[in-house]
């Protein structure tokens, strides 16, 4: 990760987010939250404290708090971003997951790579 790709004031909460993606030069550009036997409250409020670098911003959980995750983004402080945060639950990632390991198996038999 280049110097300064994150704030040195947001190091202490980047730590604790669960996944972060990174591009190729080593920006960050995706927060997951997977909030499975945590609060999501919490999970929503780390990637808060990391808004202002402008990455998508995920809560990832079982479908049943979709309804949570929609009500605690409209109080403080979420509301101001609450168009920045996005809930999948855990069957879209699996597909997602799935769609990718598909694309990259097809990908590398077209390309003819090992």
């Amino acid at each position: 990760m280049p110097d300064g790709a994150i704030p040195k004031m947001h190091i202490d909460t980047v730590r604790y987010i669960d996944v972060i993606w990174f591009d190729d030069e080593g920006f960050p550009t995706h927060g997951f939250e997977v909030e499975h036997s945590t609060d999501i409250t919490k999970g929503l409020l780390r990637l808060f404290q990391v808004h202002k670098l402008r990455i998508k911003m995920f809560i990832i959980a079982e479908e049943e708090n979709r309804s949570k995750f929609k009500k605690e983004v409209l109080k403080n402080p979420f509301h101001k971003i609450k168009e920045e945060y996005i809930f999948k639950n855990y069957e879209e990632l699996d597909e997602f997951f799935e769609s990718v390991k598909s694309f990259t198996k097809i990908q590398h038999k077209f390309l003819q790579q090992v």
